[in-house]
């Protein structure tokens, strides 16, 4: 479940390391990628299975709730970003 997903964040998220190291003056049309990859990924699981507290409470596989923790990771990765991009504009 999300493994594409998070596969594509992934790579967005190496892309705009190796930009972001370089200064490579591509860096912020990848950072407008990688945020937005970010926050449909987000706006996927909290519409979709994190809205559902009953699937959420009966996940004995533990998978949503790791998928949970990436949607934390994402949110945070998201204000990093953002704020990268600020002091570097």
């Amino acid at each position: 479940m999300y493994e594409a997903e998070i596969s594509t964040i992934e790579g967005y998220r190496v892309r705009l390391e190796r930009e972001h190291a370089s200064a490579d003056p591509k860096e912020h049309a990848t950072a407008a990628v990688y945020l937005a990859s970010l926050s449909a990924f987000v706006d996927a699981f909290n519409n979709g299975p994190g809205a559902d507290t009953y699937r959420m409470g009966h996940d004995t596989t533990g998978a949503l709730h790791r998928l949970e923790e990436r949607v934390v990771w994402a949110e945070a990765e998201r204000h990093r970003v953002r704020d990268a991009m600020i002091t570097r504009a």
